[in-house]
């Protein structure tokens, strides 16, 4: 009616062993998120005027959106602005040197 089963010994260590690679397997997923995660980006009024300036110098037009991120290592304020052709673009502006980064239409 009820069977038990001998595992044997090198079965153990088998299956020990895979546990002992997926256990480390995991926390290395999780060390590596935790390093990649990083502060929110934020800017303070006056560096985001000043990207904004930046931006629009380089593409005319309305501001619809800004956003402040971390790309490569730097903080940007991507500035989206209706150009005076009434196309939408995506203006990325580097918040340390306020220099364009990027200036292209968005689709």
């Amino acid at each position: 009616m009820y069977e038990q089963r001998v595992v044997g010994k090198d079965r153990l260590v088998r299956i020990f062993v895979g546990a002992m690679i997926a256990i480390a397997m995991i926390a290395s997923g999780i060390i590596v998120y935790a390093q990649t995660k990083q502060a929110k980006a934020t800017a303070t009024a006056e560096q985001a005027t000043a990207c904004i300036t930046v931006a629009v110098a380089a593409r005319p037009g309305g501001i619809d959106d800004l956003d402040i991120d971390r790309m490569a290592g730097k903080v940007v304020c991507k500035v989206g602005i209706v150009g005076t052709d009434g196309k939408e673009y995506d203006v990325s502006v580097d918040l340390a040197d306020n220099k364009v980064i990027s200036n292209v239409e968005d689709h």
